[in-house]
């Protein structure tokens, strides 16, 4: 029995296996004789790999007094898997995934394109329903709202004039459908917000 890493030098050649164990520093029965000499600091036999408890009922003796409870080394590891596989998500959830960077570019690069198509009011407003609005009297802040286009139109917006911002593919980065879940997202915002 020796400590991993432990380096155990041999005298002569033995002749026996017998001959073989008198040459070995720390023998089992040095254990034994130091846990029931010293049974609250045996650290012989916490380096060597042995409970109190489990020599109890493994060889059927009685070492000084302690609560013996075998160790249920099976569920022990299955906890310590448990706690690994949590920290491991705690982790995944701190660092951004590989691809975060490519994706948060591609969004900033259809919502940058999309405020450049809201500052472009001769792309969406209709001018002659808009004068005939004004005429009639309609309030400012109705005739804003209603010429600004909803998320759908600004989506099939974006997708009309994506030529202009991106020439050699002239598409946008983002899937339609991706493109309207930002916008609602950013509209509804403000409604959160409150």
């Amino acid at each position: 029995m020796n400590p991993v890493g432990a380096y155990v030098q041999f005298g002569s050649k033995p002749t026996s296996f017998e001959d073989l164990g008198k040459n070995l520093p720390i023998t089992w029965g040095r254990v034994i004789a130091q846990i029931k000499d010293d049974p609250i600091n045996h650290q012989s036999a916490k380096i060597y790999g042995f409970d109190r408890c489990e020599l109890n009922m493994a060889m059927d003796t009685d070492f000084p007094e302690a609560p013996c409870e075998l160790r249920d080394y099976k569920a022990e590891n299955a906890e310590f898997k448990n706690q690994i596989a949590e920290l491991q998500d705690v982790i995944r959830q701190m660092e951004p995934s590989p691809h975060a960077e490519r994706h948060a570019t591609k969004k900033a690069d259809v919502l940058s394109a999309l405020l450049s198509l809201l500052y472009r009011p001769d792309f969406y407003v209709d001018i002659e329903d808009m004068q005939r609005k004004i005429k009639s009297g309609v309030p400012v802040l109705d005739l804003i709202r209603d010429a600004l286009p909803s998320q759908t139109r600004l989506a099939e917006l974006l997708d009309e004039k994506s030529p202009l911002f991106w020439p050699k593919t002239g598409k946008p980065p983002l899937a339609l459908r991706t493109v309207e879940s930002h916008i609602s997202i950013a509209i509804n915002r403000v409604k959160k917000a409150k």
